[in-house]
């Protein structure tokens, strides 16, 4: 049977993970709100597409070949998002690791999966994946 002090230091330790989220949280939610964005959207596809553009026809930051002032496309659209799915996958993503964390006797293990599937996501995953969407787009 566990005491009380266990109870009060489980309660203690839920609202400390509360309190400080891991830096390691934010890369890793930054890069589902990216993939989620992408596949909905695809507004880093249409992006990268005018910027690539622009850059073969010979058109300057701020003008086309025209002269005609151009908008220029944004890679960080992610974050104009429905307001419900941007806060919907934050919250729950957040909700997942807490939930873990106190479920898990080893906290550390949690920390080392959220941090190697957020850098490796970032670091080798994604270059790969986009490259060989770009390959199988363009060629």
């Amino acid at each position: 049977m566990t005491s009380a002090a266990s109870y009060i230091i489980r309660v203690l330790f839920l609202i400390v993970l509360a309190c400080h989220i891991p830096y390691i949280f934010y890369s890793g939610k930054e890069s589902l709100l990216i993939i989620v964005d992408e596949i909905r959207y695809q507004s880093m596809t249409h992006a990268l597409e005018l910027v690539l553009q622009n850059s073969v026809i010979g058109a300057t930051q701020d003008r086309d070949i025209d002269g005609d002032f151009v908008e220029q496309p944004s890679l960080m659209m992610y974050k104009q998002m429905d307001p419900t799915a941007y806060y919907g996958i934050s919250i729950t993503i957040y909700f997942c690791e807490i939930a873990l964390s106190t479920l898990i006797p080893n906290v550390g293990t949690l920390f080392d999966f959220i941090s190697v599937f957020s850098i490796s996501s970032i670091l080798y995953i994604f270059p790969g994946l986009f490259y060989f969407l770009c390959e199988r787009k363009y060629g």
